[in-house]
Order: C-alpha cells, then structure tokens, then sequence
C-alpha cells in the first residue's frame, strides 16, 4: 500500500483539462511520468465520473460530475464497470 501524499484539490489543480496532455502529466504521489484515465457513465447522459491514476504506484484520483467527451470509450454497463474495477483493485482513489 502507498503513502498518499497529495489531497483531491492538489491533484484538481494539477490536472491538466486535456485528456491528452495526460500522457506527459506527473503523478503527483511517486513523480512518474504518465497517467492513465477512464470514464465511467449512463446510458443517454453526458455526465458521468472518471478516474485518472498512475500505473506506477496505482494513487489516483475519482473525479465526480465530469462531462464525458464524445469522443471518450465510457463504460456505461454496470458489468462494464464491475470488470474495469475489479481488474484495477490495487488502486488508491482519492475521491
């Protein structure tokens, strides 16, 4: 288990807004290059969540009533979302 290091407004503010620029933004908690991100949603609702993480120490962070870009893959189903969680168990979400 990791040492979170940073709170949610530290890594809001760190964020950057372009789903892209993802690729080259640092992990706030281990200082690695690279995150990952996924979008989670409902079924005709442009609202939803998404999780944006590290795959180096596994910290992220849940960011709640995110408008979903059209071009996002959300998973939408509840298996959908059941199966991203279970494959990703090992991470620590700061919500």
């Amino acid at each position: 288990m990791n040492t979170i290091t940073h709170g949610y407004l530290d890594w809001i503010k760190h964020l950057p807004a372009n789903d892209a620029d993802l690729a080259t933004c640092t992990c706030l908690n281990c200082g690695a290059t690279g995150l990952n991100y996924q979008y989670f949603g409902f079924e005709d609702s442009e609202l939803g969540w998404k999780i944006v993480w590290c795959a180096t120490c596994n910290v992220g962070i849940q960011i709640s009533r995110t408008v979903i870009p059209e071009s996002a893959d959300a998973l939408i189903e509840q298996v959908e979302r059941e199966r991203f969680l279970d494959h990703h168990k090992q991470l620590e979400l700061i919500s």
